[in-house]
């Protein structure tokens, strides 16, 4: 599934508020989880660069903010999970 792989680059044309972004970072972050369940350093490298491998084009900016904050609150959300003792404010 290529949607699992942290390094495999989406770009969603008309992103909207990032409904298919979101479900993309969901499924990568998923994937890396379990293959970095008890490495916190390799599970936080994954997830940045799962993060930095998806791209939006949106026009109105009210979308763009939406679609960033949706991102980041998944991220936060998932890297605190795995990690709920031990994770770090500045990955987030």
């Amino acid at each position: 599934d290529q949607a699992s792989n942290p390094e495999k680059r989406f770009l969603e044309p008309a992103c909207g508020t990032g409904n298919f972004l979101v479900e993309i970072l969901r499924r990568k972050l998923t994937a890396i989880a379990q293959q970095h369940k008890k490495v916190q350093y390799d599970y936080e490298l994954n997830a940045i660069i799962a993060v930095g491998s998806l791209y939006g084009i949106e026009l109105l900016p009210d979308n763009v903010n939406e679609c960033r904050k949706r991102l980041l609150d998944l991220f936060s959300q998932h890297y605190q999970a795995q990690f709920p003792k031990s994770y770090k404010a500045e990955c987030i």
